[in-house]
């Protein structure tokens, strides 16, 4: 499967997911063939959608081989390999003063590796005019839909490497 991914700055593709497997296998193929340290990718799914098995398929392809669990509870867990990886997830933030002591930018504005936000549009503000990568997963048991759109920032820089 390849993404063949065009630069538009809006929806890139829409991808129907049969598996776990498949929804891993998009994942890696993103960053093998798109993302670059730096990059920020916000994930937006109802809980149980498949986003912490995408974030797998990234960590994979990133060659992270501690386990990826959601960090519902723990707000952040920094994974290292190839690159380091940010996975944050901002369900259980309950206010903008919160998030900002919590030190968000830190981990947003990196340029060290891949940044994950789940549970963003909690906070659109703080994520609406930066570049990233915006996947969207719906769907139930194992057929998932997944979107993949960028930035036309994120796009642009993207295409120049």
């Amino acid at each position: 499967m390849t993404l063949n991914l065009e630069i538009t700055g809006e929806i890139l593709k829409t991808i129907q997911s049969e598996s776990i497997d498949q929804t891993f296998a998009i994942a890696k193929e993103l960053v093998e063939a798109h993302l670059e340290p730096g990059d920020l990718i916000l994930i937006s799914g109802e809980m149980g959608a498949g986003k912490t098995t995408f974030v797998q398929g990234i960590a994979s392809a990133m060659k992270i081989k501690q386990t990826i669990n959601s960090p519902t509870f723990t707000k952040l867990h920094i994974y290292t390999g190839d690159w380091t990886l940010n996975h944050l997830d901002l369900y259980n933030i309950s206010n903008l003063g919160e998030l900002e002591s919590f030190g968000i930018y830190d981990y947003i504005e990196t340029d060290m590796g891949v940044s994950v936000v789940e549970w963003w549009q909690k906070f659109p503000t703080i994520f609406e005019n930066l570049p990233h990568w915006h996947i969207t997963i719906s769907g139930k048991n194992t057929q998932r839909i997944i979107k993949i759109e960028a930035r036309e920032t994120i796009c642009l820089k993207t295409s120049q490497s």
